[in-house]
């Protein structure tokens, strides 16, 4: 440890006490450089730190940045932010209820929703947005830019439960406030340039949701080097949509750019990084590489236990893609135990039409298919089109993977006939989204072909 009291105003002093080894007692906001790690041996590693000084330029910006992000008049809600942003979120809600019994203001509300959107209580959350706007509509300009934050937190919770319709429109109503009241590269809009992009990619829209995601990278790039975590957001989102087009070598390259940030800047257990693990896991399953897929979620997994309540949806979804592994190394029995996991708490958290419950049901019925139950899963696969037919466009790439199960299960039974009736609208809406020549556009023209040969 280096310490250069000519650089630095951070008290410290050097103490001998009992005549033992001598000891350094340093300031709480002591903050200090990484040098070189080097392996001493097996369980020992010797980190060589660095007193930063009082002008280090990085640690200026850094400060700045954070103090920005939890600034506020009240110390208890600073505190209760920072909780938010390192992923305390029950330390978080106890202080904001603390301050809800002193002060009822449309902050408050707002914080604490958050908070419970966080944990995935999307109910609770949602009544406490909507208690926030009609306080902010009943005190401030219906184009303020605090009513602006509201819808964007208000469309924030119906995206997470799937109702991506009303979150769309909540969010196209904070941009035209934002744009209305801010510069074209505010931070702001940023935002929700990248929440609309979200909302665009879970309906299907790939194209629109890069471009949105395009539009929020160009401002964040422009406040480079202390907005990092937001960054890692939109590079997260941006490899998202290139795995789900099957861009996988484009996908890997954003979701690196995202973990080395991540890594860096966030707690160990930090929910954020759950999330890239998970993603790269669905990346790794797609190529077929499922014991690194699997360690990937077991990464995200442990977070997850250690962060989020039992009852989370974000669990759910790990359970159901370890599921998916499992049930692709052909351990179909663990495979249905991850999938039931995961049904227990969607069916719990979540509307009967959630998207998240129809995958869910998919993969169960993908189990039962594989096992030749084919009438067992055909029940799980209505189940699938239903909810899936009630939330998603006519053109969305997940009807085209339903019908097509649906079409391999009756095939199974040896109704041919509906079996080519439910993998023609497949190829139709797959070649809507893929180019012609796609592998999976080929894929399921070559099983159309072969289904209308057995007629």
């Amino acid at each position: 440890m280096e310490v250069d009291p000519s650089i630095s105003s951070i008290p410290f002093v050097q103490m001998n006490i009992f005549n033992e080894d001598q000891e350094i007692i340093l300031s709480m906001n002591t903050v200090f450089r990484i040098g070189d790690i080097q392996q001493i041996d097996n369980q020992l590693w010797q980190i060589n730190l660095t007193l930063t000084s009082d002008t280090d330029p990085q640690l200026e910006c850094l400060t700045d940045y954070i103090r920005k992000e939890i600034e506020n008049e009240n110390a208890l809600n600073s505190l209760a932010l920072l909780m938010n942003k390192m992923g305390h979120f029950d330390k978080a809600k106890e202080i904001y209820t603390t301050l809800l019994e002193t002060t009822s203001s449309a902050t408050n509300y707002s914080s604490i929703g958050l908070t419970y959107q966080s944990m995935g209580n999307y109910s609770t959350a949602l009544s406490y947005f909507e208690r926030t706007l009609e306080i902010d509509q009943n005190s401030l300009p219906y184009d303020h830019p605090s009513v602006a934050t509201t819808y964007n937190n208000i469309a924030g919770v119906h995206q997470s439960i799937g109702n991506y319709t009303s979150s769309l429109s909540f969010y196209m109503r904070a941009l035209e406030i934002k744009q209305k009241n801010l510069p074209s590269s505010h931070p702001s809009l940023s935002n929700i340039y990248n929440n609309i992009g979200e909302v665009y990619s879970s309906i299907g829209e790939y194209s629109k949701a890069l471009s949105f995601y395009a539009s929020a990278l160009n401002i964040q790039r422009k406040f480079l080097p202390y907005n990092l975590p937001l960054l890692a957001i939109i590079y997260n989102n941006i490899g998202s949509v290139h795995r789900l087009l099957g861009n996988n070598f484009i996908a890997i390259e954003f979701y690196e750019k995202t973990l080395e940030i991540e890594l860096h800047y966030l707690l160990p257990n930090h929910p954020s990084l759950a999330t890239t693990y998970n993603n790269i896991g669905l990346l790794h399953s797609s190529r077929k590489n499922y014991p690194t897929a699997l360690a990937y979620y077991e990464k995200a997994l442990d977070i997850g236990q250690k962060t989020l309540p039992s009852d989370h949806s974000s669990l759910a979804l790990l359970y159901n893609n370890i599921g998916e592994v499992y049930d692709s190394m052909k351990k179909h029995s663990a495979a249905l135990s991850f999938y039931e996991k995961s049904l227990e708490i969607l069916q719990k958290s979540l509307s009967a039409n959630h998207p998240e419950l129809a995958a869910v049901y998919n993969n169960i019925g993908e189990v039962y298919r594989s096992t030749g139950f084919y009438s067992t899963a055909l029940s799980y696969y209505d189940k699938t089109l239903k909810i899936e037919q009630n939330t998603l466009p006519l053109n969305h790439p997940s009807l085209a993977i339903t019908y097509t199960n649906i079409a391999v299960a009756l095939e199974g039974l040896q109704r041919y006939h509906d079996a080519v009736e439910h993998a023609e609208p497949a190829v139709d809406i797959i070649r809507h989204t893929f180019e012609s020549n796609h592998s999976k556009a080929k894929e399921i023209q070559n099983y159309l072909d072969k289904l209308r040969e057995k007629l």
